[in-house]
């Protein structure tokens, strides 16, 4: 970006870089992080924790990431399930078809329904009801292991200019998620020590 600009714009390149970081955080979920103080020098980690899986870290991972994030934000928003042709519904706005080729991501069908299941993002799942058959998209176990409702919401949050307790409905599941991960390490941290003491009391004397 420095080379890009010339003396006379160097007065407003801490504006324009701090709206190029804002774009993105929307965008791909990536958040500046200073590499030392007072150099100038900055990398991108992402916000949600999500980009490390292979598919992810390739060529164009920044984008696919990007489409990842809206992936869940879509599940999310609707009641953590949704189905699968409401996805393309929503895809096609941002000119994402099921059986049309796209520059990034390829075949869009099997980005979303084979490799992005195959690194464990989404979990794809038959629906049980009356009517033609079809399948529903859930978060899978790798993503709530790796990132959080909460770190979602903020994200959202802030593609629609608000703050996430505007979304009251959105903003109180994020919450028992935080509070069922906060308990859970608890338990975990317990059940760690107990082993630990086990091990201790019922190691042969040497």
């Amino acid at each position: 970006m420095l080379k890009l600009f010339n003396k006379k714009c160097m007065e407003h390149f801490s504006e324009i870089l701090k709206k190029a970081v804002d774009c993105m955080e929307l965008v791909s979920g990536l958040e500046s992080k200073d590499i030392h103080p007072n150099s100038n020098s900055y990398h991108f980690i992402s916000k949600m924790n999500i980009a490390k899986g292979r598919i992810l870290m390739a060529s164009s991972g920044l984008f696919k990431t990007g489409l990842v994030i809206t992936l869940l934000g879509i599940i999310f928003m609707n009641d953590n399930h949704v189905i699968e042709y409401e996805i393309w519904e929503f895809l096609s706005v941002l000119a994402i078809y099921a059986g049309k080729l796209h520059s990034t991501f390829g075949d869009p069908r099997k980005f979303i329904t084979k490799d992005l299941v195959k690194e464990r993002y989404l979990v794809f799942q038959k629906v049980l009801k009356d009517g033609p058959p079809c399948n529903e998209c859930l978060w899978s176990l790798r993503t709530y292991a790796e990132t959080t409702k909460m770190k979602l919401l903020d994200v959202l949050a802030k593609i629609n200019n608000t703050v996430p307790r505007s979304l009251p409905s959105l903003y109180e599941d994020a919450l028992r998620d935080e509070e069922e991960k906060a308990q859970a390490t608890v338990v975990n941290a317990t059940a760690s020590v107990h082993s630990r003491a086990k091990t201790r009391i019922f190691s042969p004397i040497k």
